[in-house]
């Protein structure tokens, strides 16, 4: 119940935003968006593609307001872009909160775990990816699936164990002592 509110409550997030983007929203903000989702060093985006993309997110402006944005975007939020020169300059974000490696290191971290349901996981990854381009997130979702075939699909296994976890902590004073007398051992309970 609680991923169900959760998940509410992102619906409603994403509703406003693309209210707000109809209202007036930052066309900062809004490039900021189109350079996340659409670019990287392997995809970068020309003025044009940049135009088109900022056209379909209800914010369309020139090439002398988005090199203001871009201005923007570095100088006061300190996003790390590149920039060519010239008539076939590119676009794209240079450093992320997460590189790829990191990213499919934490997808594999999650997908091999066993106490976390497929539903959880799938959402938890789709969360992540929103951090690299549309393209990286292709490339992770390729590699996700060798991983699916041996995630365990329990759904109850987060409902079974929550019950036990506040038993399930490490203390530093030993419950058993090993006691030895020549060859064998036997365990005490203190």
């Amino acid at each position: 119940s609680g991923v169900n509110a959760q998940d509410e409550h992102t619906k409603k997030m994403k509703k406003d935003v693309k209210l707000m983007g109809k209202q007036g929203k930052n066309n900062a903000l809004i490039l900021y968006q189109v350079l996340m989702k659409y670019s990287d060093k392997e995809h970068p985006l020309s003025m044009s593609d940049i135009k088109d993309y900022m056209a379909e997110e209800t914010a369309e402006c020139g090439r002398d307001s988005i090199a203001r944005y871009l201005d923007q975007l570095e100088e006061e939020m300190g996003i790390d872009i590149h920039r060519g020169k010239g008539q076939a300059a590119r676009y794209y974000i240079d450093r992320r909160l997460l590189d790829k490696k990191e990213l499919k290191l934490i997808t594999d971290a999650v997908y091999a775990s066993n106490f976390i349901e497929k539903g959880i996981a799938d959402n938890m990854i789709k969360k992540l990816k929103t951090l690299r381009s549309i393209y990286d997130g292709e490339e992770l979702d390729r590699s996700i699936q060798c991983v699916n075939v041996a995630k365990a699909e329990n759904d109850r296994k987060d409902d079974a164990i929550e019950p036990w976890h506040p038993f399930l902590h490490v203390t530093p004073e030993p419950h058993v002592r090993l006691a030895g007398r020549g060859v064998g051992f036997g365990i005490e309970r203190l």
